[in-house]
């Protein structure tokens, strides 16, 4: 039997699940559920995913003129990774982050922590829906299913903007973001692909290929 934790985060799940459904039409790539591991007293998290924006590596080459044919000379690592997020109503993405920085520095007397400052690892899984109606008595009926499709681990990361706190009442009903940057100490990705038949001749990464960014 799962624990309280493993149930605790099923149910959230869900109810992400069938909350984003009712504002998002069925598209690839259509949630992102975060697991936030928070490290030296840090509180773990779980939050929902906009969008994440990685800068993979960079690569520089070098002509040779006798050997007549480019060198690689340099790799560029960019550890920056920037996330947006879906707020809640209790700005509970802003407050988490903010605290998070405050063990840093205290930013009211200006003073600094001693050692390294704490440190987050995340999971974010990612999901699709796809069409789950397969009867042949309502074929019209949509039934959307949520898919995992893929899978990133990011270790150490450390928020170094959190953007405006802003308050604004006439938003619209839109869902209001936050977007934060992070300095991260290393990026694991992994594709998810359930079955073998769905693998096509053009997909390199084979049924659950991980592959370190740096």
């Amino acid at each position: 039997m799962a624990d309280t934790t493993q149930n605790e985060f099923l149910d959230f799940q869900s109810q992400s699940l069938d909350y984003l459904y009712g504002v998002m039409p069925v598209a690839n790539d259509s949630l992102f559920i975060a697991d936030l591991i928070g490290t030296a007293g840090v509180k773990n998290a779980r939050f929902r995913i906009k969008d994440i924006t990685i800068t993979p590596p960079t690569l520089e080459y070098e002509y040779d003129d006798q050997l007549r044919a480019s060198f690689p000379k340099k790799a560029t690592i960019n550890d920056t990774v920037t996330i947006n997020w879906y707020e809640d109503a209790f700005d509970s993405i802003q407050k988490y982050h903010l605290a998070l920085m405050s063990r840093a520095v205290d930013f009211g007397t200006g003073i600094w922590a001693v050692g390294h400052p704490p440190m987050i690892d995340m999971n974010v899984v990612k999901y699709a829906f796809v069409e789950g109606n397969e009867s042949l008595e309502s074929p019209f009926d949509s039934l959307p299913v949520p898919k995992q499709t893929g899978y990133c681990f990011m270790k150490g990361l450390q928020p170094i903007s959190i953007g405006e706190i802003k308050y604004d009442s006439a938003g619209g009903g839109d869902i209001k973001t936050v977007t934060v940057t992070y300095k991260v100490v290393r990026i694991d990705y992994q594709n998810v692909t359930s079955a073998i038949t769905e693998i096509s001749e053009d997909d390199f990464w084979g049924s659950a290929k991980k592959l370190r960014l740096f």
